[in-house]
């Protein structure tokens, strides 16, 4: 009631998605490591044919990791958990359409449920039966390497 309707019909809405098999899914993963920012949790992998980076992104935030520290004390947990409702769970899955009119290079990801699988390894009590986003690190549009906006100015500081 306090934090009005914001995108709760969509948290709660059934959705069709594949399932994530770390082993299967295009050719296998190996996780090699974990990242976020101060809200999302994910796995970095890289893809056993190609070597090429991806990540595997939860969809439900935790935005305790946002609030100022402690913060967590004073408000209760259920109650942090309730602003993932401002936001809505699938909106990086628009992004693609968005940004090819602009001829922008972004990820495609691609919506899965984690189930609780062993093979995640140290990973797996992290993100066992949750909804996860499977995304490219770096894509191109033509198929070259692409550079983050960091890399390009550590490349730039490297040459004065």
């Amino acid at each position: 009631m306090m934090l009005g309707q914001n995108y709760r019909p969509e948290w709660t809405t059934p959705v069709n998605m594949k399932v994530f098999n770390i082993n299967k899914e295009r050719g296998g993963f190996t996780a090699t490591g974990m990242g976020g920012g101060k809200q999302t949790s994910i796995i970095t992998s890289k893809r056993k044919k190609t070597g090429k980076e991806w990540v595997l992104r939860a969809v439900d935030k935790l935005p305790s990791g946002a609030l100022p520290q402690n913060s967590e004390v004073h408000i209760a947990p259920d109650l942090i958990r309730e602003f993932n409702s401002a936001s809505h769970p699938y909106a990086p899955l628009a992004i693609p359409d968005l940004a090819k009119a602009l001829n922008i290079a972004v990820p495609h990801p691609e919506l899965f449920f984690v189930p609780d699988d062993p093979a995640l390894g140290y990973y797996q009590p992290l993100f066992k039966n949750s909804v996860c986003i499977l995304e490219e690190r770096e894509p191109s549009l033509d198929g070259s390497n692409s550079k983050s906006t960091a890399k390009v100015f550590n490349d730039s500081d490297r040459r004065k």
